[in-house]
């Protein structure tokens, strides 16, 4: 389904711009450049733009599961999604939190 697939791929680009900006934070940061801490605020925002969107996703996907059911191709790239999902954004919390 075509929106679904859209919203898995703002999600994993949601979650790319945030480790893009949380290696700017971690270079600035060692650089003792005070900019470090507006790239921390940016990659945090695009972490909650993540997980707003996964919420939203986990949603329409369980409306949608009442009548349709995902194709194994759409089951593979969500699975893909959760996992990306989770696993970046616990990392990114946590180099962030330093």
């Amino acid at each position: 389904m075509k929106i679904l697939d859209n919203m898995m791929d703002h999600i994993c680009d949601e979650l790319e711009g945030a480790w893009e900006y949380a290696e700017k934070y971690l270079e600035n940061k060692a650089k003792g450049d005070p900019r470090y801490t507006k790239y921390k605020d940016m990659a945090m925002d695009e972490i909650h733009h993540a997980e707003i969107l996964y919420a939203f996703a986990i949603s329409d996907i369980e409306k949608l599961e009442r009548f349709y059911t995902l194709t194994g191709e759409e089951e593979e790239k969500w699975e893909h999604t959760k996992k990306k999902f989770a696993e970046r954004v616990a990392f990114l919390k946590h180099t962030l939190s330093n």
